[in-house]
């Protein structure tokens, strides 16, 4: 994760760390060097000194990616969403917005099931409806794609229906706008993506369409959640 961090940074995203737990590990503080960190927000509770995410300087600082350890991406969307439900006036823009999730995925059998896994955990969270989006290009044509890979697709498109998901196949070529598009016609309020390898990962930060989809999300309300 926070070698991907290192990854956006250099590609101009505005990334910054706004939890990370070490666990003193010599490691984790060298990858930290050279990142930007949100001071935490102390607190004290029954004489002890208490350190959380400042939740209110992520809102107002607004980066583009803000890096949480997975045990704080839960109580995050908890303390957010009761800001937002005792902040937010009635009839302002974004007060009582419904979430709609879009897991996207593709023919990787691991991947794909982590997605579909954690954004069923999301959509139950907030209560929410949930679409599951795999764009199917030429290069993955029913005449082409591998059995084995046919089998995968196939028993996740179940899994995700079992978790309560409406399937979206689509045929393009543009992987990204494909995205784009099929999350402005159904009302997307967060896009879930999987983790690529970070070699990979490095590789689409440097392509077209993924700088493409950013840039397009950043004009919508849309928010996009990547997997570890």
């Amino acid at each position: 994760m926070l070698q991907e961090a290192h990854a956006l940074l250099r590609n101009g995203i505005d990334v910054k760390i706004g939890y990370i737990e070490t666990h003193n590990r010599e490691e984790t503080h060298e990858l930290l060097k050279g990142l930007p960190v949100i001071p935490r927000r102390k607190l004290f509770y029954k004489g002890k000194e208490l350190e959380e995410l400042d939740v209110q300087a992520v809102i107002s600082l607004r980066p583009e990616i803000v890096i949480v350890d997975e045990l704080a991406l839960k109580e995050v969307a908890h303390l957010v969403k009761r800001k937002v439900e005792t902040d937010v006036p009635k009839g302002a823009p974004g007060a009582g917005r419904h979430e709609r999730f879009l897991a996207c995925i593709s023919s990787n059998d691991k991947t794909a099931r982590n997605v579909i896994r954690k954004t069923s955990r999301l959509a139950s969270y907030y209560t929410s409806r949930w679409i599951v989006l795999y764009v199917r290009t030429p290069r993955e044509g029913n005449d082409r794609i591998a059995l084995d890979k046919q089998r995968h697709l196939i028993n996740n498109f179940k899994l995700a229906t079992s978790l309560g998901a409406e399937v979206v196949v689509v045929e393009e070529r543009d992987i990204s706008n494909t995205i784009i598009r099929e999350a402005e016609r159904r009302g997307i309020t967060t896009i879930c993506l999987g983790k690529p390898h970070i070699n990979l990962f490095r590789v689409i930060l440097a392509t077209n369409p993924f700088n493409k989809l950013l840039t397009k999300l950043q004009a919508t309300e849309i928010d996009v959640v990547i997997f570890s």
